[in-house]
């Protein structure tokens, strides 16, 4: 058994109580305040065209699993849970777990510059600010501790930057299904006020970029955690 896996048990346990949390509040207060706040309808509708959201369900999905693959370890049951399954919790977090979080980075840029154009104060009766912070910043500090106490990194040839392309530009086509096909307006208020500019090229495809940068930045990273690692585990 590698020495990590209860720093993994700890972050993945840890991250999927506080995203299932983060959900089930957020959902309640919808529900409680949508029929006092009309305005909120469209975010509601929307709710699942956010590419915050496509990445807290990525990470719930991932969390589950990894916290499952390291705890039947620990408890020598493995054989509850197939090769194939275990190889793939790894896959998918190289894959897109970790490239992925690099696209939610865009998030912060913009809301320092005017955080109405991506979260307006009026949503803070859904998502309080404590919530905001979990979801587009404790984020990160997940995946780099996970990437620390990882077993192994496998080389670059053992992965493939696929399926981050192909979530991330099928994200794009649902941004331009929403606003040319149904309901007719961007998701974000930021692509409406840039739109028609060069900036708007931008940040429209600065998540994809950023993705494939961290795809191809973790091996790097890996190298600059790993004696953060060693050193927990020599304690």
């Amino acid at each position: 058994m590698d020495k990590g896996i209860y720093y993994r048990l700890a972050g993945n346990g840890c991250m999927f109580l506080t995203l299932a949390t983060c959900t089930s509040m957020a959902h309640s207060a919808m529900q409680k305040h949508l029929p006092s706040h009309p305005e909120l309808e469209l975010n509601n509708s929307l709710s699942f065209r956010y590419a915050t959201i496509w990445n807290m369900f990525l990470q719930l999905f991932y969390s589950g699993l990894a916290f499952t693959c390291d705890l039947t370890a620990v408890l020598n049951k493995e054989e509850k849970i197939s090769p194939a399954v275990r190889k793939f919790r790894f896959r998918i977090f190289h894959e897109l777990v970790f490239p992925n979080c690099w696209g939610i980075a865009m998030f912060w840029p913009i809301y320092f510059f005017d955080r109405e154009l991506i979260f307006p104060i009026a949503t803070e009766i859904i998502i309080p600010t404590w919530q905001n912070i979990v979801v587009h910043g404790v984020i990160f500090a997940y995946v780099a501790w996970e990437m620390a106490f990882l077993p192994e990194v496998p080389r670059r040839e053992e992965i493939r930057i696929t399926p981050v392309l192909v979530m991330q530009i099928t994200y794009i086509i649902s941004l331009l299904f929403t606003k040319y096909i149904h309901p007719g307006a961007w998701v974000y208020d930021i692509l409406g006020y840039l739109e028609g500019s060069v900036m708007f090229y931008l940040v429209f495809f600065s998540p994809l970029t950023l993705c494939v940068l961290g795809f191809y930045a973790q091996w790097a990273v890996r190298r600059h955690l790993f004696n953060f690692a060693n050193t927990k585990l020599k304690q």
